[in-house]
This record gives structure tokens, sequence and C-alpha cells, in this order.
């Protein structure tokens, strides 16, 4: 519990810090997030895998809001349906973590996610994914349906100076038939 209310106040003195120094906010260049759709073989646990390519900046923490087109579709939970599954990656300092929450007032469908270090530590490499979220699909119908990630950004900081990189919107698509999972 010690742990998560850290957490939670580095994250929102991060936002404050946001919020007060729009001069280090920066277009995202060649520093960008992406999404995709994984190959499974279970409707009813997608795969949704976010990564991030950084060749110019090492980041320290990112936030995103992943939304499924149809809202049948929801994010899986463990079996109290109390916390969102999903797979870490070996970009992940042992200091990272990363925090869900459903329905912000800007993406009301949209899951945020922000994965940040509690000491501020850069994550590793410069490209590659970050962590992959699963969606259940075992409610949509045969049809063509849109993974997008929006509102993302990217942090660096050196403990002192804060700057933030605004990507790109992005999405995948994928479909499906007859209870099954299809990529383009």
């Amino acid at each position: 519990m010690k742990k998560l209310l850290s957490l939670f106040l580095l994250c929102f003195a991060w936002l404050v810090s946001f919020a007060d120094n729009k001069a280090s906010i920066v277009d995202s260049s060649d520093n960008v997030l992406e999404i995709e759709v994984l190959k499974t073989d279970n409707i009813a646990r997608i795969p949704v895998r976010i990564s991030m390519k950084n060749p110019s900046v090492a980041m320290t923490c990112v936030q995103c809001h992943i939304e499924v087109s149809d809202s049948a579709a929801v994010f899986c939970k463990n079996e109290e349906e109390k916390n969102f599954i999903y797979s870490s990656t070996s970009r992940w300092t042992p200091q990272h973590q990363v925090m869900f929450a459903m329905g912000t007032k800007k993406y009301p469908r949209a899951l945020m996610a922000i994965l940040v270090s509690t000491k501020s530590e850069n994550l590793k490499d410069d490209k590659g994914p970050l962590f992959t979220v699963y969606v259940d699909g075992s409610s949509l119908k045969d049809g063509d349906y849109t993974v997008s990630l929006r509102g993302s950004n990217m942090v660096w900081t050196d403990k002192h100076e804060v700057r933030t990189y605004l990507t790109p919107d992005t999405s995948a698509s994928f479909s499906v038939k007859e209870g099954k999972v299809f990529l383009p």
C-alpha cells in the first residue's frame, strides 16, 4: 500500500509539473508510441501491445489512453475484478510500475495507462515493447474493429527538469469472424 501511495504521489507531482510547465512540452519528432494487436486464438484475451521508439531521448515515463472502437469489448481484469491484466517487458527497470484508470473525463471509454519509475529512472533501450494489455472481445459481433492510442505522451526527466514529448494518435485494426480474431 505504501508503494502504491508513493507511486500515486509521484504521478500527481508529474501531472502538476506537466500542467505548470507548458514550455517543457515538445512535439515527439522521432520519439513515438505505437499500438499493435497481436495474434491470438483466444477472443476473450486479445493482446494489445504498446511500444515506444525513442532513438534521440531516453524516456522516464509514458502516459497513454487505449480505446476499442466498440464498447462491447472490455479490458481484461484479474479474477477479483480489481486490477487490469497486463504484461511488462524487459525495458522496465525494477522501479517501473504501471497504473491504470478507466474512463477519464477527456477519454471516457479509454483505459488510461501511466508507466512510471518511482525513482525517475529511464526505460531501457531506445525501441521495443513497453507493455501489453488484454481485451475481452467475446461480446463482439463479426466485423472490423480498431484499437486506438490517443492523448499520449512520453516524459524525460533528470530529476530537476521535465520535458514532455507529445506523440501522434495512432491505431491498429483487427477483425472478428465466427468467434475468431483475424489481423490484417
